[in-house]
């Protein structure tokens, strides 16, 4: 009878003992789970770092592009401007350059007309003097 609660005691023991292996297993793979969770979630900030990192380039090349393109319609406007003035410098210059070449054709046309009115006088006068 003595032995019957020595007995008890000792599956009891081994009972606890293997509770306790079994919950020493679970820590175990639970330590394991939570250092590969960390392993991940480090990789995964470093992922994050790089992606932000490269976000920050590309809206900083949209910025710079942005930039670029306002400076070249800017200075495109500046040229369509540039050419507009230039082609109604062209013209005017070329309608002042016709206006004056038609005075000067509408002058020879009064010089030949003098001319051919003196050359017929000349002639009559030297038709009259044979």
């Amino acid at each position: 009878m003595k032995d019957q609660p020595l007995l008890e005691k000792h599956t009891e023991i081994e009972k606890l003992q293997s509770l306790m292996h079994e919950e020493h297993s679970n820590f175990l793979q639970t330590k394991s789970t939570l250092q590969t969770l960390q392993r991940l979630y480090s990789k995964s900030q470093q992922g994050q770092g790089s992606f932000v990192s490269e976000l920050k380039h590309g809206l900083q090349l949209l910025k710079d592009l942005e930039f670029s393109k306002q400076g070249f319609t800017e200075e495109m406007q500046e040229n369509v401007e540039e050419n507009r003035i230039l082609h109604e410098l062209s013209f005017s210059s070329t309608r002042s350059l016709l206006r004056k070449h038609q005075m000067e054709i509408s002058k020879l046309k009064e010089i030949k007309e003098k001319l051919e009115r003196e050359f017929a006088v000349n002639n009559e006068e030297s038709n009259a003097l044979q």
